[in-house]
């Protein structure tokens, strides 16, 4: 595990519109630093990424565990190096509407949502999210987030980029409030919510909406636990070891039988 420090003046003073915890972020050198908000936080993002690999949700941002000033935290390259645009929800909507998006989608729900951030979307850039490419890649990375049990997928990390002419979803990134590291106690993971974003406010009703757009569907193969999670927790740091470790215990079985969530 890497042992870096970073004068705390370095670190952005804001989570520019994230929904849950502030997670410190720092950019080196072409590499991002991104501080642990709880206590496992940057395990649970190393994990989901690992777990992406898994998966055919694409091209997925490779998080690394490392410390900061004592800090777990990870370390990723930065993603965008290369692209002729790098866009995201939040800030279309700001460009085209002139105000924060939350307050416009308050009262919509579900489809609604997507409605509205779609022609945010073709005002904006001129391309559309139900195009079958980009609707697929976004299908599958709100899929991702449900196995991942990611709370935090919100406007700000839903994120497009225009490579050699044409626009696409960025790789998937952003998994620290994944895998109950956002929970305040964990044992509340019994009966666990499954509590989501961006358009519903569940994986369940999301997921849902999802299957009745289109047929694609997210597929898991089996893997093995000590391998997704190898060299996260060490002797002084265990929370959540044993709830993760569950959960993607029950994952590969599942995978195993039937390749989907």
């Amino acid at each position: 595990m890497k042992i870096i420090t970073i004068a705390e003046k370095e670190f952005l003073s804001s989570n520019n519109g994230s929904s849950k915890g502030y997670a410190k972020k720092v950019r080196i050198g072409g590499v991002w630093y991104k501080v642990s908000a709880g206590a496992f936080n940057a395990q649970a993002e190393v994990v989901a990424a690992r777990m992406a690999g898994y998966t055919n949700v694409g091209d997925c941002v490779r998080y690394e565990i490392c410390t900061v000033n004592g800090d777990y935290a990870t370390m990723s390259e930065d993603f965008l190096v290369g692209v002729e645009d790098a866009v995201t929800v939040k800030g279309l909507h700001l460009e085209v509407i002139g105000t924060a998006i939350e307050p416009e989608i308050a009262d919509l729900n579900g489809h609604d949502r997507f409605i509205y951030v779609n022609d945010i979307v073709r005002r904006a850039r001129g391309f559309s999210l139900t195009e079958p490419s980009i609707f697929r890649q976004l299908s599958l990375l709100l899929q991702f987030d449900a196995l991942v049990l990611n709370e935090d997928r919100h406007f700000n990390n839903v994120k497009f980029v225009k490579k050699n002419g044409a626009w696409s979803m960025a790789a998937a990134f952003d998994f620290d409030c994944s895998l109950y590291s956002c929970l305040d106690d964990l044992g509340g993971v019994t009966g666990y919510l499954k509590p989501s974003l961006p358009f519903y406010l569940s994986h369940d009703e999301q997921l849902e909406w999802l299957y009745s757009m289109s047929g694609d569907r997210l597929t898991v193969c089996p893997f093995n636990v000590v391998e997704v999670t190898r060299g996260l927790w060490d002797e002084r740091h265990t929370i959540g070891k044993r709830e993760v470790e569950a959960y993607l215990a029950d994952v590969s079985e599942r995978a195993g039988r039937n390749g989907q969530i």
